[in-house]
């Protein structure tokens, strides 16, 4: 893939993360006010959402005309999904990399308790952690301790170790569950 499509890909996925955004983050609702300040949404003018509205629309268009994705239901309410063969062109010309963790793997019934206690000066990497394990499914107990019952990726293991974070971050798994006050009757 070249660099220019390479641009273009991050253009439109980040103009859909705006026009997403902004739409479950209204300015007419005041208490909207503190996380659109947070996602910098008030930062962009109202002429890029239009630009991105248009974007991702001619990109959908595209896509359609090209056999890649159908689209259900009327047009302002269509809902696009890929088909067989914008599924197989994806095989076939794109490979994950081999630090992206695509999909949250299935349950395999063991639970792990996750505890971390990582510096205030590194919060870009507690975030991080945070950010990765709800992304695999693991509730959150406390700020720093988390629960889930997937299997962590080695990929995710070994950026553990490569952030320096080795010594700050504890998993463990459990083979009861219980609670204090399960346990007094």
């Amino acid at each position: 893939m070249n660099s220019s499509l390479h641009f273009a890909i991050l253009k439109h996925i980040h103009d859909v993360g705006y026009v997403t955004l902004n739409g479950f983050f209204s300015k007419k609702y005041s208490r909207n006010g503190p996380v659109r300040l947070l996602l910098g949404l008030d930062h962009i003018s109202y002429a890029s959402v239009d630009d991105a509205k248009r974007s991702v629309s001619a990109t959908l268009g595209r896509l359609h005309k090209e056999g890649f994705i159908t689209g259900n239901g009327a047009r302002k309410k269509r809902v696009w999904m890929i088909n067989k063969k914008g599924k197989d062109h994806i095989r076939m010309h794109f490979k994950p990399l081999p630090d992206t963790i695509l999909l949250q793997a299935p349950s395999d019934g063991i639970q792990r308790l996750v505890i971390f206690d990582i510096s205030e000066r590194d919060r870009k990497k507690r975030l991080w952690l945070r950010k990765e394990l709800l992304a695999f499914g693991y509730d959150p107990l406390q700020k720093s301790v988390y629960l889930g019952d997937c299997p962590l990726p080695e990929d995710f293991l070994r950026e553990i170790y490569d952030r320096g974070l080795r010594k700050c971050v504890h998993i463990m798994s459990l083979n009861k569950l219980g609670t204090v006050e399960k346990k007094r009757k």
